[in-house]
């Protein structure tokens, strides 16, 4: 099993972050220390490096779609249209084009042998870049076309294959703003390392033992379509996979949730729309749909579709944004233990960020007793001269945690004691 360490520093209310990710990772802090930010763009940054290849091909797909269609247009409505659609069984973008440029090349052949407007054929001439007299036979121009076409894409192509084998620092963090609608700057001081190997350098590295994150910011996902959030839509993708009845150690785990909410979350056909639906049903064999039962009960929901789905694995990684809002201080305990089962199960990597006494002192006892507390670490946000907080490790001695807790406490007291400052 890997290790890694993830640094953001001087970035908004971030000092300096420096994260080790060896099993689970617990944050603390007050309000707006920068948590959030910090699981949001280990969530980018994961997953980008993971998919940086097929983005780029895809926007590369889009151009040459778009550049297609751009040709398409000179042709009368009557000609068959030869689109990108009819082709979706080609995977290989040049080969698709070959099979297009053919076709398009007998219409335009057929459609200048017809065509007798001279001011027609010049402006179609004009708009193709094509050097020749409005006298010119179909077969002549539809010829020049062949490998005029072929040159464009085929720059257009190599353009994008030198970002995919350059993999350079600007290009996948401009993809990464344009995938995930990232309308902040990234940090520019920041750093991933696998095994003590840098993967954010000017050229960007692979991950060996990585190859997604999933980041839950909060369990209310479940009751929206997500709309243009990706991080919801991806997570919620992941859960409303149909999977067969789990076995073994995912059935164990389900179980455990299943034990603890006295029925279990599955997917299910809507038989009037067709569409599949996230339900609850419970050891009564009453459904409810996810949007209709409480909160706290869709908080263990998205944990056990991911187990089910087999989306948690050891090359995942799991990052919960407050997992204990929602949940009763025994619910609380019970998610710790979860988690920790999950780690321990099946290796997949956890962050977590929490503002909960209840949660972090659960999270120390469960990992000591289940013999993991050596990969699990504890880091509180404090302050700094500057105004911006940095992440002190702490070792497995949370005391220090508590205390920044017990500052609620002291006001409730200096209040009844008539001291409110």
């Amino acid at each position: 099993m890997s290790n890694y360490k993830f640094n953001i520093s001087n970035y908004y209310s971030i000092g300096n972050a420096d994260i080790a990710i060896n099993g689970i990772t617990v944050l603390s802090g007050i309000n707006g220390c920068g948590k959030s930010t910090i699981g949001r763009w280990l969530y980018y940054i994961v997953n980008e490096i993971s998919n940086f290849e097929n983005d780029v091909y895809a926007d590369c797909v889009s151009q040459i779609k778009s550049k297609i269609e751009s040709w398409e247009k000179i042709l009368p409505s009557n000609y068959n249209n030869l689109g990108y659609s009819q082709h979706q069984n080609t995977t290989d973008i040049k080969q698709y084009f070959k099979i297009w440029q053919n076709g398009f090349a007998r219409q335009l052949n057929d459609f200048f042998s017809k065509e007798k407007s001279s001011e027609n054929r010049q402006r179609i001439l004009k708009y193709l870049e094509i050097n020749v007299g409005t006298s010119e036979d179909g077969a002549t121009v539809s010829k020049i076309f062949i490998d005029k076409s072929e040159k464009e894409i085929e720059t257009i192509y190599n353009q994008f294959e030198k970002i995919v084998s350059i993999r350079d620092r600007i290009d996948f963090f401009n993809y990464l703003h344009k995938k995930y609608v990232v309308s902040d700057g990234h940090p520019e001081n920041i750093s991933l390392k696998e095994d003590d190997v840098e993967i954010l350098e000017q050229t960007i590295g692979n991950l060996f033992y990585l190859q997604s994150a999933i980041f839950v910011d909060t369990p209310m996902f479940l009751s929206v379509n997500g709309g243009d959030n990706k991080i919801w839509s991806d997570v919620k993708n992941k859960i409303m996979t149909v999977s067969s009845q789990p076995k073994n150690q995912i059935k164990t785990i389900s179980d455990e949730i299943s034990n603890i909410l006295h029925g279990r979350f599955i997917v299910q056909k809507n038989p009037y729309f067709g569409n599949e639906e996230l339900k609850f049903v419970s050891d009564k064999d009453e459904s409810l749909d996810v949007e209709n039962v409480a909160t706290g009960f869709k908080t263990f929901a998205y944990i056990q579709r991911l187990i089910e789905t087999s989306n948690l694995g050891e090359k995942t990684l799991l990052i919960i944004d407050e997992p204990e809002a929602h949940l009763h201080p025994d619910w609380i305990f019970e998610y710790a233990r979860i988690l920790t089962l999950i780690y321990k199960t099946f290796g997949t990597k956890i962050l977590i960020a929490t503002h909960s006494p209840d949660m972090v002192s659960a999270m120390q006892t469960i990992t000591e007793k289940e013999d993991v507390l050596s990969n699990t670490n504890f880091y509180i946000a404090k302050k700094n001269a500057n105004g911006k907080f940095d992440y002190k490790s702490l070792s497995g001695d949370t005391e220090v945690i508590f205390k920044s807790f017990n500052v609620a406490l002291d006001k409730i007291e200096a209040y009844a004691a008539g001291n409110r400052q």
